[in-house]
C-alpha cells in the first residue's frame, strides 16, 4: 500500500454505532436477564498520540502552520524551519467547537481539491467523520496523550531541558511546583505526583 487509507473509512462504522447508541438501546444483563434496560453510549474523548489524535480528530499535523488543535495560533516558517515561540497566551485565539464547525462546513465547500487544501493549511483542519455526532466537540473532547506525556516522563524532560537553557527558572519552577502540589489527584494515580517536577 502506497498511501495510508482515509481515517474516516475506518470509524464510519463506529460513529454510525455511536449515533445509535447515543439514542439508547435495549440489552438484558446478568442483573436483568429477563427485563432489558435501556442503555446510551457516548464517545467522551479521544486520548491517542499526536499525530493518531490529528488524523482522528480532524485537525492537520503538529508540523503545520495552525498545528494545534486548541487554538488558531501560526508557527510560520518552512519544514524544519518552524518557529513555535511566541508563548504570550493572551495573543492566542482559542478553538471552539461552534467555530471549528463552521471551518470545517468552509472547507467542505471548496469547490476544487486545490481551493480545499489551501483552507485546510489556512484553518489546521480537515472534515472528520467524528463530526457527525452532534455532541463531539474535538477541541475540547481530544486530551493530551497520557502516555507519553505523563507515564514516560515526555513532560518532565521539557521541563528539565527548559530549566537547563534558561526558558525557565528555578524560581518559575517552584512557582508550577506549589500550584502541582495543591492539585488533587487519586489515590490510584500514584504517590509519586506531589514530586512531579523537581
Amino acid at each position: 500500500m502506497k498511501t495510508e487509507p482515509p481515517t474516516n473509512t475506518f470509524i464510519e462504522p463506529l460513529v454510525e454505532e455511536l449515533k445509535v447508541a447515543w439514542n439508547g438501546f435495549d440489552l438484558k444483563s446478568y442483573k436483568s436477564p429477563d427485563e432489558p434496560v435501556l442503555v446510551r453510549l457516548a464517545l467522551l474523548c479521544v486520548g491517542c498520540d499526536i499525530p493518531a489524535s490529528r488524523k482522528l480528530c480532524d485537525f492537520l499535523g503538529h508540523s503545520a502552520t495552525m498545528g494545534c488543535n486548541k487554538c488558531m495560533k501560526a508557527f510560520i516558517g518552512g519544514i524544519g524551519e518552524k518557529n513555535y515561540g511566541g508563548f504570550n497566551l493572551s495573543e492566542w485565539n482559542l478553538r471552539n467547537n461552534s467555530s471549528h464547525r463552521k471551518l470545517v462546513q468552509k472547507v467542505m465547500k471548496a469547490k476544487t481539491k486545490g481551493s480545499r487544501e489551501e483552507l485546510e493549511r489556512k484553518y489546521g483542519i480537515r472534515y472528520s467523520v467524528l463530526l457527525e455526532l452532534h455532541y463531539f466537540d474535538p477541541v475540547r473532547m481530544t486530551i493530551l496523550d497520557p502516555m507519553h506525556n505523563l507515564f514516560l516522563g515526555s513532560a518532565k524532560h521539557m521541563l528539565k531541558m527548559w530549566n537547563a537553557t534558561k526558558i525557565l527558572r528555578d524560581e518559575h519552577l517552584g512557582m508550577i511546583q506549589v500550584l502541582v502540589v495543591l492539585q488533587q489527584t487519586s489515590g490510584k494515580t500514584g504517590p509519586y505526583f506531589s514530586q512531579f517536577l523537581l
